[in-house]
């Protein structure tokens, strides 16, 4: 029993920072309408091409083959591959385009505070301080970037 506790002890702030990320999508359930920012149609038509490559089986990171109307746009080779593969696998196990949003929008909420916890961790921040920036840090507008707007730099 002195184990399970202490695993308990040891992920008790990272529940608390996934519970904070399940806080901040509440909007998105009050609401159940989309964000869409100005970068939305781009970011979308990039990662429906990498959804449909995936599903497909066909694999191509230079070109467009499937979004933007199937122009053969270089888009992902300068916006990432990899993260746009991602993003793509998540767009075809979500049952929606609002569904990939809340997804996408809990992952990115959920990494950030981790992220900046195990950051403040390493660098030897007490654990009273490290939650909260933590948490804060999923606030601040470069992470609510791409929430807002779609943009893709956060």
């Amino acid at each position: 029993m002195s184990t399970f506790l202490q695993q308990v002890k040891k992920l008790w702030p990272i529940a608390i920072l996934l519970l904070s990320s399940i806080l901040l999508l509440i909007p998105f359930f009050l609401n159940h309408a989309m964000i869409i920012g100005s970068d939305a149609i781009f970011h979308f038509n990039r990662l429906y091409d990498t959804a449909m490559q995936i599903k497909h089986g066909i694999f191509q990171y230079f070109i467009s083959m499937y979004g933007f109307q199937s122009s053969g746009r270089i888009v992902n080779a300068l916006y990432g591959p990899f993260m746009a593969y991602i993003q793509g696998l998540i767009v075809l196990i979500s049952p929606s385009w609002f569904g990939y949003q809340v997804i996408s929008n809990g992952i990115l909420y959920f990494f950030s505070g981790l992220s900046l916890y195990l950051l403040l961790k390493k660098a030897g921040v007490q654990l009273v301080y490290r939650i909260p920036l933590g948490i804060f840090y999923m606030t601040t507008y470069s992470v609510q970037y791409w929430t807002l707007r779609q943009g893709f730099s956060s």
